[in-house]
């Protein structure tokens, strides 16, 4: 996790900042839990015409690979990459297969034998075995979900109407909060669990109606595959995948396998003779690679695959010709239409899902059907365009890797069948009548919504909306800032360089949310208690009413002053609630800076620092109610002939117990006084 989105993350505890640790749109989410389990996805691209080939013009071989070399080379270079793998097909063959940097320390990757980890396009397969399914009429997509889970696994209504159905999980909009911290992924692979136990202990909370519009959901991928292997009779998802699906395409270097020490009830462990195949992940330190451990994973059917460059030029290959490759068909026609069909309408520029595909927007007014997977130390993005019979995969093993993956296909796209325009879209001076509109501060539905993870969510997940003199709006967040224009649609505006859009949802003449054009969350308008700026001021506050606190105990030292009994109490009561609440912002902000790798967030979640950290925040918020309970004792006494404090003393007491008490009142409604949570 980057340094600023933790002093941010501190700043909500003990300073005011601006919101910087909120997500840009259409960027990547920051939580390193986010982050690792986000599928990849750039921002659509207006049409540009001009092209120099036509869409049935296949691709020149020698200068494609000319192209790709170039492009590679500068962002291993830029973006310090350690290798990565592409492989490019058309015309139904391979056009380009090819690997670059290393595999391992001191190793070459070698295309053709080194499998990487694809993290999230590994759902693809998943959704491909679910439509199978539906084909042989087993399971129903307009079915409720629950009509496929044993008893002691369905999900419960918890208060909603609408039951969540098979297809509402391959829109992402099923209706479920996000969590991932602590679970989602493991260095131990002791701590790897049946996909049944993990479906059943790690179902997210329901926090909307099922079908209003697409959250990022892994734990839905996850039970199809549960359901999906149930009802296929299979004795566990991986084998399932291997014959439906790995065989018959000849993917002989693929799996969802892992390479954890065999155990019984656990699915068999990737055979030997992969295992030693598999790229190592790396880390750019600064100064050079560091080697990374592999991270496990128990929702194998969301992103455990690890495959070959040859295997996934197959698997393009396949999807480009509806289903079959080499006489063997995974799919039929139903399957292969509703995989360019949207499940969910969408506005203009926001991608959406194609049965479990996202669908993308690329350069020259042509669509991509696809997905894109991250984890810690991989980052992979394949597209399939069947206007231009064309797909593209390509995957990298660093933690600088996401770059160069979300560029790469449209990079192609533009080059040779539409290039890109270099002007930019101008603002719109009148914008700033009707900024009140927009401005303010949102937050992403991609979070968990309680407890402790519901807190760090809420510092990171969050966006801000202002408009400037200028005519731009921007939106802020992530470490970074996008700029957008109005492009003609109600509510409507794209980047200055016409490649993202975004759409304001307005009711009563302002918004109250947006969808991002990664289509994989909205951003709501954040009111009452859940927003950062408030959070930022109030905790600001409390922390100098603190110091002030402290320090004006000592500066009082030797001074002839005769408090009341009540006073004295309340003097020795708001001493150590002060101490409590910079103790407490003090021992978070060593848990941030100890997290910057993201480790400590992502396998150790919530950890002693944070556990420490919340129960001393809910001390210091008890101890707060008392004091603002205790006040009018604190008011009792004249301040005459030097007995009792005088009214300046009165009004500064009040006013650091109505700061204590705010800051707590907050936390207690954003979860933060739950220690006892995860």
């Amino acid at each position: 996790m980057k340094l600023a989105r933790y002093i941010a993350a501190l700043a909500a505890w003990a300073v005011a900042v601006a919101p910087a640790a909120a997500q840009v749109p259409s960027a990547v989410p920051t939580t390193p839990a986010a982050r690792a389990a986000a599928p990849v996805a750039q921002g659509p691209v207006a049409p540009r015409p001009g092209g120099r080939l036509a869409p049935g013009e296949p691709l020149p071989a020698v200068e494609l690979e000319a192209f790709i070399d170039g492009v590679i080379r500068d962002a291993m270079a830029t973006d310090h990459l350690a290798g990565a793998t592409v492989a490019i097909v058309q015309g139904g063959q391979p056009v380009l297969i090819k690997g670059y940097g290393m595999a391992r320390p001191g190793v070459a990757v070698d295309p053709q034998r080194h499998l990487f980890r694809i993290a999230s396009v590994s759902k693809t397969f998943t959704w491909i075995l679910l439509m199978r399914e539906v084909e042989a009429g087993r399971i129903r997509l307009e079915a409720p979900i629950n009509d496929y889970l044993p008893v002691g696994m369905k999900i419960p209504d918890e208060g909603f109407e609408k039951p969540i159905r098979v297809i509402d999980m391959m829109a992402h909009s099923a209706g479920f909060e996000d969590t991932a911290l602590g679970h989602l992924f493991t260095l131990d692979p002791a701590q790897v669990t049946t996909l049944e136990t993990y479906v059943r202990n790690h179902r997210p909370r329901r926090v909307r109606e099922p079908g209003l519009f697409s959250t990022y959901c892994n734990w839905c991928t996850a039970v199809t595959g549960y359901i999906v292997a149930r009802s296929a009779g299979a004795p566990d998802f991986e084998t399932l995948a291997e014959r439906d699906v790995f065989r018959p395409l000849g993917m002989t270097s693929t799996t969802f396998r892992m390479p954890y020490p065999a155990r019984t009830g656990l699915a068999a462990p990737m055979p030997a003779a992969l295992a030693e195949r598999l790229s190592t992940g790396f880390k750019w330190t600064g100064a050079g690679f560091k080697p990374a451990k592999f991270e496990f994973g128990s929702l194998g059917p969301a992103g455990s695959v690890s495959t070959t460059a040859p295997d996934m030029a197959r698997y393009m290959l396949m999807h480009l010709n509806g289903g079959t490759l080499d006489g063997a068909t995974v799919f039929g026609p139903r399957t292969a239409r509703a995989f360019r069909t949207p499940v969910m309408k969408e506005a203009k520029g926001v991608n959406g899902w194609a049965h479990g595909l996202m669908i993308q927007s690329a350069p020259g007014g042509f669509t991509a059907y696809g997905h894109g997977g991250a984890l810690s130390d991989y980052f992979t993005n394949m597209l399939v365009y069947p206007e231009l019979g064309l797909g593209v995969f390509v995957s990298t093993n660093t933690n600088t890797g996401r770059p160069l993956i979300e560029r790469l296909p449209s990079h192609i796209v533009a080059r040779f069948y539409a290039p890109a325009s270099e002007t930019l879209l101008p603002p719109d001076p009148k914008l700033k009548e009707r900024a009140e509109r927009y401005v303010g501060s949102y937050l992403g539905t991609r979070r968990s919504y309680t407890g402790l993870e519901g807190f760090v969510y809420l510092i990171d997940s969050g966006a801000e909306v202002s408009v400037g003199d200028d005519g731009y709006l921007t939106v802020t967040g992530g470490g970074g800032a996008r700029q957008y224009v109005p492009d003609g649609r109600p509510d409507g505006f794209v980047t200055t360089d016409g490649r993202s859009r975004l759409t304001f949802n307005v009711e009563g003449g302002k918004a109250h949310s947006f969808r991002s054009a990664s289509g994989t969350q909205t951003f709501e308008r954040a009111s009452g208690w859940r927003n950062f700026t408030v959070l930022g001021i109030a905790a600001a506050l409390a922390m100098l009413a603190a110091l002030a606190t402290i320090i004006g105990a000592f500066t009082r030292i030797g001074r002839d002053i005769r408090p009341t009994p009540g006073q004295r109490l309340a003097n020795l009561l708001s001493l150590v609630t002060a101490s409590a609440w910079l103790v407490g912002a003090g021992v978070f902000g060593a848990w941030a800076m100890s997290a910057l790798e993201g480790s400590d967030v992502l396998y150790n979640w919530p950890g002693p620092w944070v556990i420490t950290a919340s129960s001393l925040a809910l001390v210091s918020s008890l101890l707060s109610a008392a004091l603002l309970l205790g006040l009018p004792l604190a008011w009792r006494g004249s301040g005459r002939r030097g007995e009792g404090w005088t009214i300046w003393r009165k009004l500064r007491h009040t006013a650091g117990v109505l700061c204590f008490s705010f800051l707590g009142a907050m936390l207690l409604a954003l979860g933060a006084l739950q220690p006892w949570s995860s």
